[in-house]
């Protein structure tokens, strides 16, 4: 391989089937780069050099298409070691906004574009599995279609904070722990319809999602799952649920949720007195019960409250849901 100082694309092709450590140590002009098909093996560290990019396709992630332990992009530029506590993400060219993979993934590792900061798309469209941490902290990524995940795992797209939207897949119906936890820009969460389980810190720091809809197979919310969500200025937060009585809803779980009011909102009356029976079940939740579409609220304490007197106070409260 020859890279010329003032090049700023390469690709990688013909016989090469192997790229060295190193190989790319003068390459820090490059913008884009191509590694084709052809080459089976790249060493820890081969694109080290390549600091500056800003497109890479690759035809794998990892050191071989095969090789599961290095299967991270950063490996690629010198990282010995996917972790959250050590430096996985510095390794990665900052300027990197677009990556390729030829070889179609079904598996994203864990850690594999863990602070790909610039990160804005991926094609995840055959992607059946997804590893923690998987992308942590990519902060441009816009767009996730993850239509046939069926293994989601924690902190999946924790620090997302340019994701607007989460889509659900149907076969996932435990929602892993910090699965979108501090989602800043994330408004909209749907595909909730069969989940059972929400993970703790699940989407805490999500401060511009306003609602969250959830069937009648939900029966667990974790702690601080929802802890600050709706917290910009002037939002509300409501979790909406269709369950006949309160799931368990763990310590925090909705802890400094809704600058301007924070509501479980189910569907009808008899519905209200059965989550009030419950009461105890909505942990340290200081929140308002509502029936949807209609004005009445009740407070509920972290310690639950007398049904009777509640259901007095929901006829004499008025509120706008």
């Amino acid at each position: 391989l020859y890279v010329k100082g003032n090049d700023v694309s390469y690709t990688v092709d013909g016989g090469v089937e192997t790229i060295l450590n190193g190989a790319f140590s003068c390459a820090g002009n490059l913008v884009s780069m191509t590694v084709g098909e052809n080459v089976k093996t790249i060493a820890n560290g081969a694109l080290a050099g390549a600091k500056n990019l800003q497109t890479l396709t690759l035809p794998f992630l990892g050191g071989t298409a095969a090789d599961a332990d290095s299967g991270y992009l950063a490996y690629a530029f010198g990282a010995e070691l996917a972790s959250f506590n050590g430096e996985t993400g510095k390794f990665t060219p900052a300027s990197l906004k677009e990556v390729k993979i030829l070889k179609a993934m079904t598996s994203v590792p864990d850690y594999a574009f863990y602070g790909c900061l610039l990160l804005k798309t991926i094609d995840l469209t055959n992607v059946m599995k997804i590893g923690t941490y998987a992308f942590g902290l990519c902060a441009s990524l816009e767009e996730a279609t993850i239509a046939k995940v069926t293994n989601l795992g924690g902190y999946a797209f924790a620090s997302c904070t340019a994701l607007k939207t989460a889509a659900i897949p149907a076969a996932i119906t435990e929602i892993p722990v910090g699965a979108f936890y501090g989602c800043t820009a994330l408004e909209s969460v749907t595909g909730t319809e069969n989940v059972t389980k929400v993970g703790a810190y699940a989407f805490g720091g999500c401060s511009a999602l306003t609602s969250v809809t959830f069937g009648s197979a939900l029966k667990e919310i974790g702690s601080y799952a929802f802890a600050s969500c709706g917290s910009n200025d002037g939002l509300t937060f409501s979790l909406i649920l269709g369950g006949e009585s309160a799931p368990a809803i763990g310590s925090n779980a909705v802890k400094g949720s809704g600058k301007a009011g924070m509501w479980i909102l189910v569907k009808d009356m008899a519905t209200l007195k059965a989550y009030l029976k419950d009461a105890d079940k909505l942990g340290s939740a200081y929140v308002y019960l509502g029936v949807q579409g209609e004005a009445l609220g009740v407070y509920v304490q972290k310690d639950g409250e007398n049904t009777t007197a509640a259901l007095n106070l929901a006829k004499n409260s008025r509120a706008v849901l």
